[in-house]
């Protein structure tokens, strides 16, 4: 009887006498034909895990938005021609300026108008080959910020105690402000805390701070000074409050 042992290197096929093979030369085979095919396998795994490495991944496959995989997402910045003033619930829904409402339902908000996008943006050029990152864009945001807004008020009222809030006094210290409808409000100083970033498709709200206590009529100007000393007025703004 024979034993053939194939594929062993250079041999592609010997043929042993079993007479002439002892069991430790047969084990010694057995042994380098596990190895070798071990051996097959792990170059092969690691070939297709290099290849995988260096293979560009779209990034469609991780992240699903414009603002791609590259590293960091690129920041856009605009500046701000114009905004917009409107009186508005918590929800930010338009209401009527006429009509009365408690205190603490009805606000003025503050918008973003129209904007002038820069052509050139921010953003990090750092990767990983073959690697994608999930990415949040990072919301537009002007290049000048806010650093003060002047509430005057433009017509005389009685308050519940007997103080008289007069033509051309500055009242800005009994509104407060807040960006959104988790928020309590909070003093205008204290919010904008010297400069304020501006979001475009963010609105503030400025309300009256403390419970009246009575019905008040208040008609008013507001003012918003940027950064740049850029000055925005809105003359003639409302809020009936209770």
């Amino acid at each position: 009887m024979q034993v053939f042992i194939k594929n062993l290197g250079f041999l592609s096929t010997t043929m042993f006498p079993i007479s002439n093979l002892k069991c430790d030369n047969i084990e010694r085979i057995e042994l380098f034909l596990v190895m070798r095919s071990h051996f097959k396998r792990t170059i092969a795994t690691l070939s297709l895990l290099t290849f995988f490495a260096f293979l560009p991944i779209g990034c469609d496959i991780f992240c699903r938005n414009s603002c791609g995989c590259d590293g960091s997402p690129p920041i856009k910045r605009f500046e701000v021609l114009s905004f917009d003033v409107q009186t508005i619930d918590d929800n930010g829904q338009e209401q009527d300026s006429d009509v009365s409402y408690p205190f603490n339902q009805i606000f003025k908000g503050i918008f973003v108008g129209d904007t002038n996008y820069l052509s050139q943006t921010v953003g990090s050029k750092i990767s990983i080959p073959g690697v994608a990152f999930a990415c949040d864009p990072i919301p537009p945001y002007a290049v000048q910020q806010l650093t003060s807004i002047k509430i005057v008020n433009i017509e005389e009222v009685q308050m519940s105690d007997g103080s008289i809030l007069s033509i051309g006094q500055d009242i800005s210290e009994y509104f407060g402000i807040k960006r959104n409808s988790s928020y309590s409000l909070s003093p205008i100083t204290t919010f904008l805390d010297g400069r304020f970033r501006i979001y475009q498709y963010e609105n503030l709200k400025i309300g009256w701070l403390n419970e009246p206590k009575t019905e008040l009529k208040l008609k008013f100007n507001i003012q918003l000074v940027l950064d740049t000393e850029e000055e925005f007025n809105f003359n003639g703004e409302k809020l009936f409050i209770r």
